[in-house]
């Protein structure tokens, strides 16, 4: 693996006629769990903002112990 700048990798994902595939690589990453709450029911455990938290908690955790 090497870092090559967004740019680049944009325009030669167009040039090659693979815009879309390079577009899911580098934008963002939005999911939208809404069907699945109507759909079954489902709520999820926690908010984002606990689960961000959490994980953060349990990685500082991980990392002072060693």
């Amino acid at each position: 693996l090497f870092p090559l700048p967004e740019l680049l990798l944009f325009i030669a994902g167009k040039l090659c006629g693979r815009g879309q595939a390079v577009d899911r690589l580098i934008g963002s990453l939005v999911v939208d769990i809404s069907k699945i709450k109507h759909d079954l029911g489902w709520q999820p455990p926690f908010s984002m903002e606990e689960g961000i938290k959490k994980t953060a908690e349990w990685y500082l955790n991980k990392k002072n112990k060693k």
